[in-house]
């Protein structure tokens, strides 16, 4: 969480005997390798500037001792930065924002606990000279492009500065906006990033999770001996996907789209929706609209249950939340909102009770009950991906997730007992993941505990193997068992059973979110993977965004779009501020 302190800054200008020569050339361009003519180009804090020529090209020399000069009130922001602790000044000389970074190490006057910084004209520089992080940060704006900040790791050399096209939605207006001390700041491009990132682990995790899907609903289970084995036939007596497969991780490579599915089509429904009638949050003729569009009447039209009924409802003039009722669904918790609304949370950074009333409607269309419960408790998560404190390892941020969602679950209800079970027996220690899956079963499938009665019902096919309940406990002990490693998770959510694609591909999108793009695919050691969408795989009367290539879209453009839902979220329903030029959120506290 950053932390914004107010104080007096002065600054003075200092040339140092022996200081550092500040000689750096470059080349400013566009996501297309073109020049970006009359780019700013300056060193944040200091007096060097340049103006990029008809190539693109830039020159700044200088010192690197001398500053800028004005007595000003400013900022210090305290923020982490790939784990380290980082404190930044930000200040202002006339119309110029200035800005300055160092360690909190390197600076005995800025360490992380201190009530105020004490602001210091000369030690300024010199601690930040002294930081073995980066000294100083490039700035390069241009109209129409989003800014890029770029920290120095020397003062020489020759740099190339690509610039992305400026976020910002034609039909929206961006109202200016007086950030408050309390508001949260986020990082636009950094979050179209996290965006790209949960489209593609959510694809890659709902594939590596359909190999095994149905294969395994009661004893004996897959263990982990089993991984890079053949898999198995399903319940159905077929293969998944196809007879050869092993059960491992699936990717797709650059040049082939990854394929749509349950875990991932009417998420990419959802958010087409909310783009083309620019709205936060969807009404029930919208969702009808849109479900009776884009869904095929016939099979293989890939629904199943209660998303299934809910569809046939609506084609038969019934609207949400009437939908999932139990009068009139009776399959509200078996294949419903807890594969198809996760994306509402990402829709929220750092506000789950925004995501929650975004998601309220969309779960309700085909959950009830316990099953909304834990469909609620996914969207939190998604929310609170972008505020897990930057302090806490990969392992600790999942637990913090899941704590803060377990936190909105009715103590009295199934979900809530699943998740303080699976939870204790992780705590007490027990070893291996599969001794608590197995308990599970018995407890849950067999026992009937804690009000748990899907298997008890009359006609009900496979001891409720579709259930919300049984693939939320499941999750549950793949999350905690996959101790916030991307590639583990995934492996025991594929192993654990049942419909084993939902929780893979929930936790493939929550990853995403927390690791970003290039998190993702340094998490596997893969840089080819497609970044192509085929949406019409599963669903239908999409645009082709991607006339040239197979497929009908790109994460990248999924991603854009989302961020401009996001725009909208923050304005209309969060009431805060977005800033195009700065590339920020202004997220006001709950």
């Amino acid at each position: 969480m950053i932390q914004a302190l107010v104080f007096c800054v002065v600054l003075v200008l200092a040339e140092q005997a022996g200081a550092q020569a500040i000689a750096l050339t470059g080349k400013v361009v566009d996501g297309k390798g073109n020049p970006v003519v009359g780019a700013s180009v300056r060193l944040l804090g200091r007096t060097l500037a340049s103006t990029t020529a008809a190539d693109g090209g830039f020159d700044l020399k200088g010192s690197a001792a001398i500053r800028s000069t004005v007595p000003e009130y400013g900022s210090a922001n305290r923020f982490a930065d790939r784990g380290v602790p980082r404190f930044r000044i930000d200040g202002r000389i006339g119309d110029a924002r200035l800005a300055w970074l160092f360690t909190y190490a390197s600076d005995p006057y800025a360490r992380e606990g201190d009530a105020e910084p004490v602001a210091r004209p000369a030690g300024l520089a010199k601690s930040t000279q002294a930081s073995s992080a980066a000294v100083d940060t490039l700035e390069v704006r241009a109209s129409g492009f989003i800014r890029k900040l770029s920290p120095l790791q020397s003062y020489s050399g020759n740099l190339s500065v690509t610039l992305a096209p400026q976020l910002r939605d034609p039909e929206l207006a961006y109202a200016a906006y007086v950030p408050k001390p309390t508001d949260r700041i986020l990082s636009r491009s950094d979050y179209l990033r996290r965006l790209h990132g949960l489209w593609l682990a959510e694809s890659m995790a709902n594939w590596t999770g359909l190999v095994t899907e149905m294969d395994k609903i009661q004893p004996p289970f897959y263990t982990r001996a089993d991984w890079g084995k053949r898999d198995q036939k399903s319940i159905w007596g077929v293969w998944g996907p196809n007879p050869d497969t092993l059960i491992d991780y699936t990717f797709t490579k650059q040049g082939t789209p990854w394929g749509a599915d349950d875990d991932t089509d009417l998420e990419y429904m959802y958010q087409h929706l909310m783009d083309t009638d620019n709205v936060s949050i969807l009404s029930p003729t919208q969702i009808q609209a849109g479900w009776l569009r884009h869904i095929k009447v016939q099979e293989e039209n890939y629904l199943w249950v209660s998303n299934q009924r809910a569809f046939d409802l609506m084609r038969g003039g019934m609207l949400p939340p009437e939908t999932s009722l139990p009068k009139n669904n009776p399959d509200y918790d078996m294949i419903d909102a807890q594969l198809t609304t996760e994306i509402f949370g990402a829709f929220a950074p750092a506000r789950p009770d925004v995501a929650a009333r975004m998601a309220e409607l969309p779960i309700r269309t085909t959950a009830y009950g316990p099953a909304a419960l834990i469909a609620n408790f996914y969207v939190r998560m998604y929310s609170l991906a972008s505020a897990a404190p930057a302090e806490l390892t990969m392992k600790e941020k999942t637990r913090w997730l899941a704590s803060q969602a377990r936190a909105t679950l009715p103590d009295t209800s199934y979900p809530a007992k699943m998740y303080d079970y699976v939870y204790g027996r992780v705590t007490a220690g027990v070893p291996a993941w599969e001794t608590v899956r197995d308990e599970l079963h018995v407890r849950y499938q067999v026992n009937h505990a804690d009000g748990y009665d899907v298997t008890a019902r009359p006609g009900i096919v496979c001891q409720g193997c579709f259930a919300a309940g049984i693939n939320f406990a499941s999750s549950l002990v793949s999350l905690f068992y996959g101790e916030g490693d991307l590639p583990k998770t995934i492996q025991v959510a594929s192993l654990c059973g049942w419909d084993s694609d939902n929780p893979t591909a929930t936790w493939g999108g929550l990853f995403g979110l927390l690791l970003g793009k290039d998190g993702v695919e340094a998490a596997f050691g893969r840089t080819d993977l497609s970044d192509t969408f085929w949406i019409h795989r599963t669903r239908q009367n999409f645009p082709d965004r991607t006339p040239n290539d197979a497929g009908e879209d790109s994460f990248p453009m999924m991603a854009e779009r989302g961020v401009r839902i996001i725009d909208r979220v923050v304005l209309e329903e969060m009431h805060g501020g977005v800033d195009p030029e700065r590339d920020v959120w202004y997220i006001p506290a709950p």
